[in-house]
C-alpha cells in the first residue's frame, strides 16, 4: 500500500500535482482509494484518452445526428465447427481488450470535443443464448435483432459477443462492434487475435490506435498537410455537388438511413474476365471494379462529371498494419463517365492512385477545406474487400476454434447507394446496399441489373 511509504495528505497533494499534467483527472481520493501501485495503474488506465481519428469523427457526428442507431453496428457471424472449450473462448474474447486497447473505449467529450476514453475493465461482453427458431430465415431474423441492439457510445462497451446455440446443436459465434472501433482490416485482425488468444499464444501489436491518432494529429498540424490539402482542393475544384440518382423519394439529410441489401454472385468465368481486363489496362482489379461502378453511375444519372466515394485502407505506416481500429477512409474521386468502359478505366487509373497517395488527409478535413462540412462529398460508395485476411470472412479461418461463415449478414452502412465486393471462391460476392427511405425495392433491383450490365460491358463477359 502507498501509505506504507509514508504517503500522507500533504505528500498526496504533491504527487497529484506531479501527475496531473499527464493524468488530468487524477485526484487525492483516487490515490488513497487505489491502495497500491497496481490499483493506481488500473485507475489511471481507466482515464487514458485518445483523440478520435478523422474517420471516427464522421461516424460519431452521424451517430449523434441520428439520435443513436444501429446503422453503424458491424457484425461478424461464424459457425463453430469441431470441439469447443467455451471457457477458453470467453477468455479469448475478453483478452482482446488487452491486445487491442481501443476495444475498451467509450466516447466522452472534453470542452465539446469527442475523445476516446479507455478503461481496461470495459472488456467486450460475452453472452450465451439459445435460439428456438427452427428455420434458417427465422434464425437469421433473430440474429439480426441481436446485431441491431444499440450501443451507448458514452458508456460502452462497444463490442459484444454472443455464443449462440441452435436447435440442431450447432453453435454460432456472433461478434458485433460499433464501426467507430473497427474497419475491414481490423475484423480480420480480430479473428486472428481471437484464435491466438484461444490457443494461449496472443501477443499485442507493435503500436496502438492511439499512436495512429497522434500521428494523424501531427500530420494535420505539420507542414506535410498542405500538399494533401492542395491536392484535394485542385481535384475537386468545380466538381458537382449533386448526384442525380433516380430516387423514388426526396432525400432528407437528417433522416436516419434504412438500409437494405441485395446480394448477387459473379461466377469465376466473369471474375477472370474482369481480372484480365484490368491487366490489359495495367491497373488493379479494385480500380477495374470501381470503373464499372462509375460507368453505371454515369448511365443512371446522365452525368458526365461526378464524384464517387471509394474506400481506402489508409494505414500510412508499417507499424499500423496489425493494429485494430477505424483507419479506413472514403476517397472522393472525381470521375469522368464519357467514352466506353475502357476509356473510363483509363481515366480513373491515375486518379485512384493519386487519391490513395493522399488518403492520409481525412475526408472530414477535405470537406472543411471546401466549406462543405454539412454535406457529403460523395453520395455513393464503392468498397472492394481485398485487404489482407479478407478470406477469413468468406472461408473457414484456419486455426482453433474452427470458424466458418454461417450466412451473409453484411454491414449495412449509411450511404444512399453503395456496393461492397468480396472474393468468394474463384468468383465474387456482391452486396448492393440502398436506403429504402429513398428507393423502392423494384428500383434497387433495376439498379443492380444496370450495374451488372456495366460489369459485363467492362470485362467483355457475356453473362452475369
Amino acid at each position: 500500500p502507498l501509505v506504507d511509504y509514508g504517503l500522507d495528505s500533504i505528500l498526496v497533494l504533491q504527487l497529484v500535482n506531479a501527475l496531473r499534467e499527464d493524468l488530468p483527472d487524477i485526484s487525492p481520493a483516487m490515490i488513497f482509494d487505489a491502495g497500491g501501485v497496481d490499483g493506481l495503474l488500473a485507475r489511471c488506465g481507466a482515464r487514458q484518452r485518445w483523440d478520435l481519428s478523422g474517420s471516427q469523427r464522421l461516424v460519431h457526428r452521424d451517430h449523434v445526428r441520428w439520435g443513436g442507431s444501429s446503422t453503424y453496428n458491424l457484425p461478424l457471424l461464424f459457425e463453430i465447427r469441431g470441439e469447443l472449450d467455451e471457457t477458453a473462448l470467453e477468455r479469448a474474447v475478453r483478452e482482446q481488450a488487452r491486445l487491442h486497447p481501443v476495444l475498451t473505449a467509450a466516447v466522452v467529450e472534453q470542452d465539446g470535443v469527442p475523445q476516446l476514453e479507455l478503461d481496461p475493465s470495459r472488456t467486450p461482453s460475452f453472452e450465451r443464448i439459445e435460439l428456438r427458431a427452427g428455420t434458417r430465415d427465422e434464425q437469421l431474423a433473430a440474429l439480426r435483432d441481436l446485431v441491431a441492439e444499440e450501443f451507448d457510445l458514452a458508456t460502452g462497451p462497444l463490442v459484444r459477443a454472443h455464443l449462440v446455440g441452435l436447435p440442431d446443436r450447432r453453435r454460432l459465434l456472433l461478434i458485433t462492434a460499433h464501426h467507430l472501433l473497427l474497419d475491414g482490416t481490423s475484423t480480420a485482425l480480430l479473428v486472428r487475435g481471437l484464435q491466438d488468444a484461444y490457443g494461449g499464444s496472443a501477443t499485442p501489436p507493435r503500436a496502438t490506435f492511439g499512436d495512429f491518432t497522434a500521428w494523424e494529429r501531427d500530420l494535420l498540424t505539420g507542414p506535410g498537410a498542405r500538399a494533401h490539402r492542395d491536392f484535394w482542393l485542385r481535384e475537386l475544384d468545380g466538381a458537382p455537388t449533386n448526384l442525380a440518382l433516380p430516387h423514388d423519394r426526396r432525400p432528407e439529410p437528417d433522416r436516419m438511413p434504412r438500409i437494405r441489401v441485395l446480394t448477387r454472385e459473379v461466377p469465376a468465368q466473369q471474375a477472370d474476365a474482369l481480372a484480365a481486363w484490368a491487366a490489359r489496362h495495367r491497373t488493379g482489379l479494385a480500380t477495374a471494379l470501381f470503373a464499372t461502378w462509375v460507368v453505371f453511375l454515369g448511365k443512371v444519372t446522365g452525368q458526365r462529371d461526378l464524384v464517387a466515394g471509394l474506400t481506402a485502407a489508409a494505414r500510412p505506416e508499417e507499424r499500423f498494419q496489425d493494429v485494430v481500429g477505424q483507419f479506413a477512409t472514403r476517397l472522393p474521386i472525381r470521375c469522368t463517365t464519357t467514352g466506353d468502359p475502357a476509356e473510363v478505366l483509363e481515366s480513373l487509373r491515375d486518379k485512384v492512385l493519386a487519391g490513395i497517395e493522399h488518403s492520409a488527409y481525412p475526408l472530414r478535413e477535405i470537406a472543411r477545406a471546401l466549406g462543405r462540412e454539412d454535406e457529403p462529398l460523395a453520395r455513393t460508395n464503392f468498397l472492394f474487400q481485398n485487404f489482407a485476411g479478407a478470406d477469413l470472412l468468406t472461408g473457414e479461418a484456419a486455426g482453433e476454434p474452427r470458424l466458418h461463415p454461417f450466412a451473409d449478414l453484411p454491414y449495412t452502412g449509411e450511404h444512399a447507394l453503395a456496393a461492397e465486393v468480396y472474393r468468394s471462391g474463384a468468383g465474387f460476392k456482391v452486396f448492393l446496399k440502398y436506403d429504402a427511405n429513398l428507393f423502392d425495392d423494384a428500383t434497387a433491383r433495376r439498379l443492380a441489373d444496370e450495374w451488372f450490365s456495366s460489369l459485363r460491358a467492362g470485362s467483355g463477359a457475356q453473362e452475369l
